[in-house]
């Protein structure tokens, strides 16, 4: 498994904890994407088999047929002369239409990261932030005030003498 793929993965894991209608329509955005792309390395692949067909059918045909080098083509070597540039024309396109969704896909695993990290952050604690200490009047004491984020019911202030 490729690191990339580990990455989506563990993308795809994060947003299927989130209940939210983005986090569902980005789950079935990024399926749909996959199996496209898979769709497409299998169209490539075929493509490159036919076109190794046909090259093996002309080398064939180069060994094989007594009139290769005569002054007409053959109609098998025209046949498989068209074969085979039609399927590395279709090659070509598809790798460029790999390219593209693949472009595509980084593009939706991208606004996946911003769509967790955002639903993160608004889960997250509230930042600690530095003790301030307050003077109460008197200068040899410092009041140190405490919040609690929980409940601001029950909060304390807790008064500790200087030491001489």
């Amino acid at each position: 498994m490729s690191e990339r793929q580990k990455q989506i993965n563990f993308l795809k894991v994060l947003i299927r904890d989130e209940e939210s209608e983005q986090h569902r329509d980005l789950q079935d955005r990024i399926k749909r994407a996959e199996q496209d792309e898979k769709f497409i390395r299998r169209i490539m692949f075929l493509a490159i088999v036919v076109a190794l067909l046909s090259l093996a059918g002309l080398g064939y045909s180069a060994v094989f047929h007594p009139n290769f080098f005569a002054r007409t083509t053959p109609f098998i070597v025209r046949l498989f002369s068209a074969v085979g540039l039609g399927s590395l024309a279709c090659l070509i396109a598809f790798v460029g239409y790999w390219l593209w969704h693949r472009n595509m896909l980084n593009g939706l695993n991208e606004e996946c990261r911003r769509a967790v990290l955002a639903s993160r952050h608004s889960h997250a604690l509230p930042s600690y932030s530095a003790p301030v200490f307050k003077s109460n009047g008197e200068p040899h004491l410092r009041v140190y005030q405490s919040a609690t984020f929980e409940s601001e019911e029950h909060t304390n202030t807790v008064s500790i003498p200087q030491a001489s």
